[in-house]
């Protein structure tokens, strides 16, 4: 008898349930497992063979003629009759002359033509065939062998029949193609004959496992599960290496886990420098309370003149630069032009001079990078008057705006005046906050905060409206927005005397250690003298320390002079209240120009105060010299015209030395000059030491710690003035850059 090979379980129930005719002269295919196994045996799987006799073949399957389709109803009640989930042997229904085969289980969700079925039969259906025919221990150990040495392509080719996702998708009902093909499914009496039969085909299934196919059926199926199981391992695996590459590129050093990652800077280039330029001195008219007060000319002999000088980098051109007013609308001196006229020779710096210039308002002196620095620059306003009640010398570097400053040695005491100048010279506006420190503690009091600066102007506020009788105040100024500038116009006039004038520049930032240069003090016998005279206490040199924290300071005070330290009465230690001002007298000191450092155990500011004359029915001068700071490269000391200069440096903790460079009236540079510093010393030069007709001189220090000022005397008279030395070259900065939401 010519027959196919074994169909598929589903491809079985398929050609029962819908009753198709089989072709005339082609034999239906058997679900007999005896069969299938001979058939195995014989080598003759996947084409047509000679069936072995079936004893339960009838004689007329051989050449089936066309016959009426079974009806619906008898496929139903195969199916009914047997579950999916049992395997039985081969069983023949004649019904209309048709032979129909009895239910199979359902061996996957896939539904092929019968002429395909052979070709995709598992090999796993004819080990279980033969399980029937053989011995069931022996073919059960021989199917495990055959089983671990399957290829895993010739699985997936062949689905094994009872894996855990083919039962899950051919529930023991019937399938969804069988249940869409049957339109009486979803009534309610199959739901109850379905729920009836669930049962049997669990105890039909729990049967199945103690017989040799159920064994070697679930052989398979553990098999298959670890499989599946190895294949969701190795996806994890495969995730956890894809998430380690992601993770060690992104990572910026694999090798140091729980370590800081540095975040990347990018340069930013330096931009143009802005210094601002104070206004020359002025008295007051009418009340000196509040602010904004108007102000009279001065006296015929005084003069505010302005000297700047802008230096090239070596090999570069001298910057572009000029003067411009304090809105910066209008340009009032070009010191340097866009383009220079000749190239500069290689390695060579020039500068650009103005000197002398007269001015009578607040300027500002802009000038353009030099290469990758900033450009060094600086100029300075010096007023000078003989006669008036404002008969002095006073000084000041233009200053560059900031946010937060200290400024030391305001007095409001009687006949003393004290005006605050903040200049707004960018194009934001500025609201500034003001902390007061007198000799009794903190002032405080109206008008103190939200003082607005708007851009391109300038606010003055008299002091003694704030803390008056103060013979000693501190002013912190902050301000948000807009930078400022801040100086203080500080003059004295003792009944009809003038006691001296002053433009007292920030101090530097509050710290544990200050260091303050150039105090100039004169013969101690004439300051004796003239102390002793009514009005005149205020005229004994001091140091004075502002302490803006909560905590007392205990100071030391150290006097640095030519020859190393000078001893203090009492040792120069004294303590100074949370939130005061606090005095040390400096009247002991034999006559010179010394370096003062204080060290504190808390965050202090510091200044000195000096005076210069010694008749009291003559013009006394004043001098206020701040703390500065750590001298490095390239600073610009400018000589101002009708005033001598020297050079003052300290260096407290050691060893150290200063370069000088001469800047000559044509922009030319001199020979560099070597001074040392010994550790604890005071070292003063004059500026015109280091060459004739200069116009400024650049100051470069080396070694420990070196602190620096210009000192200014009047060419006649007692004028004293004490600047310290303006800040270094800059370059640009490092911004770290980090990349995020």
């Amino acid at each position: 008898m010519s027959r196919k090979d074994k169909p598929s379980g589903r491809r079985a129930r398929m050609q029962a349930n819908s009753a198709s005719p089989a072709p005339q002269g082609e034999a239906v295919a058997s679900s007999d497992p005896a069969a299938d196994s001979a058939e195995a045996q014989n080598g003759e799987a996947g084409r047509n063979v000679e069936a072995a006799p079936d004893s339960e073949a009838k004689p007329n399957s051989e050449a089936m003629p066309n016959s009426e389709p079974v009806p619906d109803s008898e496929a139903m009640q195969d199916s009914e009759a047997m579950p999916d989930s049992e395997p039985v042997p081969n069983e023949r229904v004649e019904s209309g002359g048709a032979v129909n085969e009895a239910a199979v289980p359902d061996d996957g969700p896939e539904i092929a033509s019968p002429a395909s079925a052979a070709e995709e039969q598992p090999a796993e259906d004819a080990a279980k065939s033969n399980v029937s025919s053989a011995d069931p221990g022996k073919a059960v150990a021989e199917e495990e062998a055959a089983l671990t040495a399957e290829a895993a392509a010739e699985e997936e080719a062949a689905p094994v029949a009872g894996t855990a996702a083919e039962e899950a998708a051919a529930p023991v009902a019937g399938t969804a193609a069988e249940e869409a093909a049957a339109p009486v499914a979803g009534t309610a009496a199959e739901e109850r004959a379905a729920k009836k039969e669930k049962p049997a085909a669990r105890e039909k299934a729990a049967a199945k496992k103690d017989t040799p196919e159920g064994r070697v059926e679930l052989l398979v199926r553990r098999k298959r599960r670890r499989q599946q199981a190895g294949t969701a391992a190795a996806a994890v695996l495969v995730l956890a290496a894809a998430a380690g590459v992601v993770g060690g590129s992104l990572a910026a050093n694999p090798g140091s886990a729980g370590k800081s990652v540095a975040i990347p800077a990018a340069d930013v280039p330096a931009g143009p420098l802005t210094a601002v330029c104070p206004e020359p001195l002025r008295l007051l008219a009418g009340s000196v309370a509040g602010t904004d007060p108007q102000f009279n000319p001065v006296s015929g002999s005084a003069k505010t003149l302005l000297s700047a000088v802008v230096l090239s980098g070596a090999g570069n051109p001298v910057p572009a630069s000029s003067l411009l007013k304090a809105d910066g609308s209008t340009e009032l001196k070009t010191i340097a032009e866009d383009a220079p006229d000749a190239d500069p020779l290689a390695g060579v710096r020039s500068a650009g001079i103005m000197g002398s210039l007269p001015v009578g308002e607040v300027t500002v002196l802009s000038a353009e990078p030099s290469g990758t620095l900033q450009a060094t620059a600086n100029a300075v306003v010096a007023f000078s008057a003989g006669d008036g009640d404002l008969a002095g010398l006073a000084a000041a570097n233009c200053q560059t705006p900031g946010n937060d400053m200290w400024i030391m040695g305001a007095r409001t005491t009687v006949g003393a005046t004290a005006v605050l100048r903040l200049t707004n010279a960018s194009e934001s506006a500025a609201t500034v906050d003001l902390e007061l420190y007198g000799a009794k503690g903190r002032v405080e009091g109206t008008g103190t905060r939200g003082i607005l600066v708007p851009p391109g102007q300038t606010k003055s506020i008299v002091l003694a409206g704030l803390a008056a009788n103060e013979p000693a105040l501190a002013v912190r100024v902050r301000s948000s927005g807009g930078p400022v500038a801040a100086v203080v116009q500080q003059s004295i006039l003792r009944g009809l005397t003038p006691g001296g004038v002053e433009l007292i520049q920030p101090a530097a930032a509050a710290a544990p250690q200050q260091v303050i240069t150039g105090v100039r003090i004169q013969d101690p016998a004439a300051t004796r003298k003239l102390t002793a005279e009514r009005g005149y206490e205020s005229a004994a040199p001091a140091v004075q320390v502002a302490v803006p924290g909560s905590t007392n300071a205990v100071v030391s005070v150290r006097v640095l002079g030519a020859g190393g330290d000078i001893p203090l009465p009492g040792g120069g230690v004294f303590t100074v209240a949370a939130g005061s001002v606090g005095q040390l007298p400096l009247d002991a000191l034999p006559e010179g120009t010394y370096s003062v450092e204080v060290t504190a155990d808390v965050s202090v500011t510091a200044n000195t105060v000096t005076s210069r004359g010694s008749k009291a029915d003559a013009p006394v001068d004043l001098a206020v010299a701040p703390a500065g700071e750590r001298l490095g490269s390239d600073h610009l000391a400018v000589l101002p015209p009708d005033s001598v200069s020297d050079l003052t440096f300290s260096a407290p903790s050691g060893p150290a030395e200063v370069r000088l460079t001469g800047v000559a009236a044509d922009g030319s540079l001199g020979a560099e000059q070597i001074i040392s510093i010994a550790a604890g010393t005071t070292v003063t030069t004059p500026a015109a030491g280091v060459g004739p007709g200069l116009a400024a001189v650049l100051i470069n220090a080396t070694g420990e710690a070196v602190y620096g000022s210009q000192v200014l005397t009047a060419s006649k008279g007692d004028g004293l003035s004490v600047l310290p030395l303006p800040k270094g070259s800059v370059g640009g900065t490092s911004v770290p850059v980090g990349l995020g939401y």
